[in-house]
């Protein structure tokens, strides 16, 4: 099934074996790249200081809220709503896969054991790369939001739920943003290339 949006063409191709995520990410191009980060460099382990620092800031969230009003945490609906914020990991690499230029194809699926990916490969400005990668805490954004001017216990359940999930799952998005920003000189492109995170000389 092909999902047709106005910046880019988004397939879902179901599961996707870890040997095969150089298909869907491939570039022909004849200048050089140079490498960033690399998949089996364990960026998600990392990566864990930043998801420390995002479950802290969900935390001080949940903390001042509380300090602030009179509403409780129910758990059957905190379940719920972290529940509807695992389901909608899905959207979240469609966020990732709508910041691409137009007739590009991005490959949304599926890794085992739980990771739901977004696959493409196409040279962006630094600027755009970084906008991808962080266009998903759009999903913690909005609960947030919710949970701070809502007074109703179970809305906040809720909204908490999906707020800790939308805000703690990109933590190795912003791992790379930080690499880009560290490691890519000004003006050049940036692209997933297989396994590699790479920008073009």
């Amino acid at each position: 099934m092909i999902v047709v949006v106005s910046m880019a063409r988004l397939k879902m191709v179901g599961i996707i074996n870890e040997n095969e995520i150089i298909k869907y990410q491939k570039y022909n191009t004849n200048k050089k790249m140079t490498l960033i980060n690399n998949d089996k460099d364990n960026i998600q382990i990392k990566a864990i200081p930043i998801c420390v620092f995002l479950i802290i800031l969900c935390n001080v969230v949940l903390f001042l809220k509380l300090f602030n009003s009179n509403i409780s945490i129910k758990p059957i609906f905190l379940i719920l709503g972290f529940l509807i914020g695992c389901m909608l990991l899905i959207v979240h690499e469609i966020l990732h896969g709508i910041v691409y230029p137009k007739n590009v194809n991005v490959s949304i699926g599926f890794i085992k054991p739980i990771t739901f990916v977004a696959l493409a490969s196409y040279p962006m400005s630094k600027s755009k790369f970084i906008t991808m990668c962080l266009l998903p805490f759009i999903l913690g954004i909005i609960p947030m939001l919710i949970f701070a001017l809502t007074n109703n216990s179970t809305i906040c359940s809720l909204s908490f739920g999906m707020m800790c999930m939308g805000i703690i799952s990109p933590y190795p998005d912003v791992y790379n943003v930080f690499q880009v920003i560290k490691k890519v000189p000004k003006g050049k492109k940036v692209l997933f290339y297989g396994e590699t995170l790479s920008y073009i000389d």
